[in-house]
């Protein structure tokens, strides 16, 4: 057990260390790491001229004495690059570096700072007494100003829930919980006697402390030289001491719940009846309730778990198949807008440029239309054009896939009209379908008194189109048998190719030729980065992996626990009970009239518990696991019955 229990100690701990790594890359990737403030510049009204708002910017901070930094943050290539201004440098004291030694942080000067947008983020590394002053003094010269503290433990909190560590912790948690009640139970009588020899609580319970500080101080050490070396490996060292400090305050917090949780457990058990533990008489009502409110959270647990990996799996599966599809777009990118308010004019001038750049690129560069509405969870049989299941398509995105729509007819674009294919459940309604069609188009039309008509083409066979949904999370795999709209950049208005720009279903062609275009539509200051489509759908992937790999192993554990508790379950009733039921066999009970209350009301238990958690997931795969459950508790108890009636056979051959 005690290896077992090393083995235990070392996997938390280096879970822990493996959390928080990808805790501070995340942190490191949104915000300037260590930040306490946030200032977030959301509208500019330019009363005052740009040189003013900057030189507003280092008043402040000399004002307060604290360095303010302006980072802009460029998403490109697979990396995360920052460039930083900082007002007030005299009062700089930190160092500020990427955690990830391949990314660059460009200090900007102030003539680089002047070819930027005012607005946008900025962060303060020092506490700060009165955030409002800075609001007011920045809002004097026509900002618009969010002053936000910045809460790590909402971050914390969020990447715990996200990445799916949450349960796995919640799990061994619950292991540490059982396995102290177990350690205390297992030692009962030795407490007792010591506690009738005078030992006092305090010394009881610290009973061999240096050699437990000893050990805990040990495995620490040991999994952060381990966690040092990972991190050196993986080229992420360039925080280290940031990283150092955290992993300290993790394993602190570590050991704390892990004191109360043993300090609780001992209270729990030396609190019992002393005389009747002396006589070695186990208090089986509190093991009893140990176990059934083990199991109980071993099987909502299990259920928590296992759920979400078959959603995982799922998941991992509809990327592999279709990977014919999104395996192609290596040379293609999304750009990534930055969140920034603007006023309506801002907007439709904004919205205009990039039209412009999509038409360019459109025309010259391949890139690809590829709109949908999986958002909206459409049905099959609903074609409406705003939310329904509808592809937007251009002729380059049907020549770029032309080998995977081969089950289609010739899509092709014609000059002043829009063509609209219908799948073969829309044929009943294709007139409705196609009014509809024509309504939006026409409100869709830059001029109101162009002459565009929708053009219907019915296709006889069902057909199915990769869902291109990467910015929703890769949910849905293929639209089934939707309806297809060819358009061409010039068919719509500066609005409809504005947000399918920011819903990532444009994509452009070489990265060289996206940021030439940028500069070249004067879009630097709006965008944020340009992402690869190929490795974002990679990245999902492996998101993906990842959490199935969390769930699996957090799966395994937990099922772990409940062979364990089932096992001490059925080794505690029938020691209790042992010579009742030898007494009742010997008066001729047979096997089943001696066992079955035992059997039916502990089945009852695990069958209600399943029974309230379909009601709650409404999934079928409930059904199927807690029929396993009940499978393997039937097993282990009739094995162990049957072992008990040898033993009792004999005892009666004897007499």
């Amino acid at each position: 057990m005690k290896w077992l229990k090393h083995l235990l100690d070392v996997f938390t701990l280096t879970l822990i260390s493996l959390f928080l790594m990808v805790l501070l890359y995340e942190e490191d990737s949104e915000i300037l790491t260590g930040s306490q403030v946030a200032i977030q510049v959301e509208g500019w009204d330019y009363q005052y001229s740009k040189a003013e708002v900057f030189d507003r910017f280092e008043r402040v901070a000399k004002d307060l004495d604290i360095a303010i930094f302006k980072v802009i943050t460029d998403h490109k290539k697979g990396q995360v690059d920052k460039a930083i201004y900082t007002f007030n440098k005299k009062a700089n004291h930190h160092t500020i570096t990427p955690m990830n030694r391949s990314y660059s942080y460009q200090q900007l000067t102030l003539d680089d700072l002047m070819k930027r947008d005012v607005r946008g983020d900025y962060f303060i590394l020092d506490s700060v007494a009165n955030p409002h002053q800075i609001k007011a003094a920045l809002e004097s010269v026509g900002l618009k100003v969010a002053v936000v503290p910045i809460k790590r433990w909402m971050i914390y909190i969020d990447v715990l829930i996200n990445r799916g560590v949450l349960i796995p912790f919640v799990t061994l948690l619950i292991i540490y919980i059982l396995y102290h009640l177990y350690d205390r139970s297992k030692n009962f009588k030795t407490y007792a006697t010591m506690r009738l020899h005078g030992y006092r609580f305090y010394n009881i319970f610290f009973l061999n402390i240096k050699k437990v500080v000893a050990r805990w101080f040990l495995l620490a050490m040991g999994v952060s030289l381990f966690s040092i070396g990972l991190l050196k490996w993986l080229g992420l060292d360039g925080q280290l001491g940031h990283f150092i400090s955290h992993l300290i305050l993790a394993d602190i917090w570590f050991w704390m719940i892990l004191f109360i949780n043993s300090l609780l457990s001992y209270i729990l058990l030396v609190s019992m009846n002393v005389p009747l533990m002396i006589k070695g008489l186990k208090p089986y009502r509190l093991l009893h309730l140990i176990n059934h409110v083990s199991k109980l959270s071993m099987l909502v647990l299990l259920t928590l778990l296992i759920l979400p990996n078959f959603n995982q799996l799922k998941k991992l599966e509809k990327i592999q198949e279709t990977e014919t599809w999104w395996g192609k777009l290596d040379d293609y990118y999304m750009i990534e807008l930055k969140p920034i308010r603007r006023s309506i004019n801002e907007e439709r001038n904004f919205a205009k440029r990039f039209h412009q750049m999509i038409v360019y690129s459109e025309q010259h560069e391949q890139a690809l239309l590829m709109r949908q509405n999986v958002l909206a969870e459409p049905s099959e049989t609903n074609f409406v054009p705003g939310n329904g299941n509808v592809l937007f398509v251009n002729q380059n995105f049907v020549d770029f896939f032309k080998s995977q729509l081969q089950d289609l007819p010739r899509l092709e674009d014609r000059e002043g009209q829009v063509e609209l294919y219908l799948p073969p459940q829309a044929k009943t309604k294709a007139a409705a379908i196609r009014d509809d069609f024509q309504e939006w188009v026409d409100f869709q039309l830059p001029n109101s008194a162009t002459n565009t008509k929708v053009k219907v083409t019915q296709v006889d066979n069902p057909y199915q189109i990769y869902a291109f949904d990467v910015r929703t999370g890769l949910s849905t795999a293929y639209l089934k048998s939707p309806a297809i709209l060819m358009l061409n950049a010039k068919d719509l208005t500066d609005d409809f190719y504005y947000a399918t720009l920011s819903q990532g279903t444009f994509i452009f062609k070489n990265y060289e030729n996206i940021i030439r275009n940028i500069d070249r539509f004067n879009l630097k200051d709006d965008v944020q980065g340009v992402t690869n489509y190929k490795d974002n759908v990679i990245k999902k992937y492996r998101e993906a992996q990842t959490q199935w790999i969390v769930y699996s192993f957090s799966s395994g554990l937990a099922i772990s626990v409940l062979f364990i508790v089932t096992l001490l379950d059925v080794l505690h009733y029938f020691e209790q009970h042992r010579q009742w039921l030898l007494m009742r066999k010997m008066f001729g009970f047979r096997r089943w009239q001696n066992y079955r209350n035992y059997i039916i009301l502990n089945g009852l238990f695990t069958a209600l518990i399943g029974a309230f958690l379909f009601e709650k997931t409404q999934n079928s795969n409930v059904i199927w696991l807690f029929a396993i459950v009940l499978l393997f508790q039937f097993f282990v108890q009739w094995v162990y019955i049957h072992y008990l009636e040898k033993q009792f056979n004999v005892l009666i051959r004897e007499v």
